[in-house]
């Protein structure tokens, strides 16, 4: 769990790091995914506005699409959710799109 909350923010899972290199392999690839996905989930609520409301993904062989429904304009969330899919795009070796469709 530590290591998932560390990868979040700014730094990318590295085998330098002692404590990420002690893990095994399976254990490595499970923090990468799931710092992944939680760099996204950060970059969607970059405001702490709580705009994404709900959210539904499509998934082909070459992409991820995140659709969100949104109560407010929300163009910093979706380019640091952007921004921050380096490492999503990299674990999961498709690329992230994410759409907005604005909800009452």
């Amino acid at each position: 769990m530590g290591s998932i909350a560390r990868y979040h923010r700014k730094r990318l899972p590295n085998k330098g790091h002692s404590h990420f290199a002690a893990l095994r392999r399976d254990e490595r690839q499970k923090v990468k995914a799931l710092s992944a996905i939680l760099r996204v989930a950060d970059g969607l609520d970059f405001t702490q506005q709580s705009l994404v409301k709900d959210i539904t993904s499509e998934v082909s062989p070459e992409q991820v699409i995140v659709n969100c429904a949104v109560s407010g304009e929300a163009e910093t969330e979706m380019e640091r959710a952007l921004k921050k899919g380096d490492l999503f795009e990299k674990v999961f070796n498709r690329d992230l799109a994410i759409s907005f469709d604005l909800v009452p």
